[in-house]
């Protein structure tokens, strides 16, 4: 009897032992999945911003095999804290937001779901827990964009058209300048600012009154309205360089180059800091050493000796011996 319970026994034990050794089928849903979640201010097909951000998003569920979701066009503060609560809510693990607007909400949903990463892109501090920034250094890519400007003017007079005139936005722009001034002293600079990212008209006509002032080259950086400013950069026959993206398809002999920021690439570098458990919620800043800013090819828009020029301030940005902001 006694030798029947002991074999009873070690068959029970061995039972065990086998349903706790043999993994159950791979869920979809893993708890450990990195589940991110995106808010762009645009649409996600408005072939700027917002759209960088969706590739971003595309970039990470295809890298990293992360559960995705977005919402599109959040702009006004109520519907961002709603938005981010939502995404919090339904279990997402890493959640960003494209800009600056989505600095307050970030702060006041980071709160309530502590266990939660966040992130905006956008220069800020972070608050040092679990809502941290990804940033460019935009500068850099303005300061060279300022450059070719000088280099390429006829008229002694350059324009740089902003959407709305943040600190950052103020500060890539004086960097503009001072590219400008370091190539040429004497070409004239002037700075526009729409008041939006997304007045498309406004945009339109003020790239019209600074032709009929005299520049034959201008930076454009008004999300939503920047295709329709190549349109009549084309009809003009003057330059321009873009921004975010490679713009050169809106007018292929007219945009000289594009300072890229490498919204993908960027978003995938947070995401796996994320999955590592190594968010800090601090500000992660990238620029030309690591190609994140960088700039878009010249399609023979430059001469040789032009473009070796660039190369070579490009090359003194790197090394530290240009300093870029005044």
């Amino acid at each position: 009897m006694k030798k029947a319970i002991k074999y009873s026994f070690q068959i029970l034990l061995v039972a065990i032992l086998f349903f706790v050794s043999v993994p159950g089928p791979v869920s979809a849903n893993r708890p450990n999945q990195l589940k991110v979640a995106l808010l762009t201010p645009g649409p996600i097909n408005d072939k700027g911003w917002s759209q960088s951000g969706y590739e971003g998003l595309k970039l990470i569920e295809k890298e990293l095999n992360a559960e995705i979701a977005y919402s599109e066009d959040i702009k006004e503060h109520d519907d961002i804290v709603e938005t981010l609560r939502k995404h919090s809510k339904q279990g997402s693990s890493f959640i960003i937001g494209l800009g600056g607007r989505y600095v307050k909400g970030g702060e006041i949903v980071a709160k309530e779901f502590p266990r939660i990463k966040f992130a905006v892109v956008t220069a800020y501090a972070g608050n040092n827990r679990n809502l941290g920034a990804l940033s460019f250094s935009t500068n850099e890519g303005t300061y060279l964009v300022g450059s070719i400007a000088a280099i390429k003017t006829k008229s002694k007079r350059v324009s740089i058209i902003y959407g709305k005139d943040h600190p950052q936005q103020k500060k890539a722009a004086e960097s503009f300048v001072l590219g400008v001034k370091t190539i040429d002293p004497t070409v004239q600079t002037s700075i526009r600012w729409v008041g939006s990212w997304y007045d498309v008209e406004k945009s339109k006509a003020i790239a019209i009154e600074e032709i009929e002032a005299g520049s034959d080259v201008m930076h454009v950086s008004t999300d939503q309205g920047d295709k329709h400013v190549f349109e009549i950069v084309e009809k003009a026959n003057i330059f321009a360089t873009g921004s975010t993206i490679d713009s050169n398809r809106f007018a292929p002999g007219n945009i000289l180059t594009s300072i890229i920021q490498d919204v993908p690439t960027l978003m995938l570098e947070a995401a796996k800091i994320v999955r590592l458990g190594r968010w800090e919620g601090k500000q992660y800043k990238f620029g030309l050493e690591k190609n994140v800013v960088r700039l878009a090819p010249f399609y023979g828009l430059l001469t040789e000796t032009e473009e070796q020029t660039v190369q070579d301030i490009i090359k003194r940005i790197k090394l530290g011996q240009i300093e870029v902001s005044p």
